[in-house]
């Protein structure tokens, strides 16, 4: 996935960037084949939540937008793919931002409630998640009538 999904001539650089993790780390995981760590994988699931699924269980769930990280295009006519999901990782990126930003305020002040930011995270949820839905039901129409053709 790391391969796929980061520039070889940035890898490390761009898995810091994205996960919070050090360059450094990541070299020495990707460099001398150790196993990678609970941190590393809950962060790549973080920063690439359309493959967190499939990244800790193996399977992927296409028709909620949890895919695998590997193309294989050119062995499948392009009506065989399944559609891509975008709204679906947008949705996932949004929750994770509300669950950490939630996180991060509760442990400062075990009694926190809610603030602006919140608020307006919340609201991006509901917005996503109503584009969501309306994206699934035409993607569910469009494979559909690909199996009937």
């Amino acid at each position: 996935m790391i391969d796929l999904a980061t520039d070889p001539r940035q890898r490390f650089k761009e898995l810091s960037e994205r996960t919070g993790i050090s360059a450094e780390s990541w070299k020495t995981f990707w460099n001398r084949g150790t196993k990678i760590s609970g941190e590393m994988v809950e962060a790549l699931g973080k920063a690439w939540p359309q493959y967190a699924f499939w990244l800790t269980t193996g399977i992927t769930d296409q028709t909620h937008g949890h895919t695998d990280a590997y193309r294989r295009d050119g062995d499948v006519p392009f009506s065989a793919l399944p559609m891509h999901r975008e709204r679906a990782a947008q949705l996932f990126r949004l929750e994770i931002e509300r669950q950490d930003y939630l996180r991060e305020r509760t442990h400062e002040n075990p009694h926190f409630d809610e603030d602006e930011k919140l608020r307006s995270l919340e609201a991006m949820i509901r917005k996503v998640s109503r584009l969501r839905t309306e994206e699934e039901k035409t993607l569910d129409e469009l494979e559909n009538d690909d199996q009937k053709d």
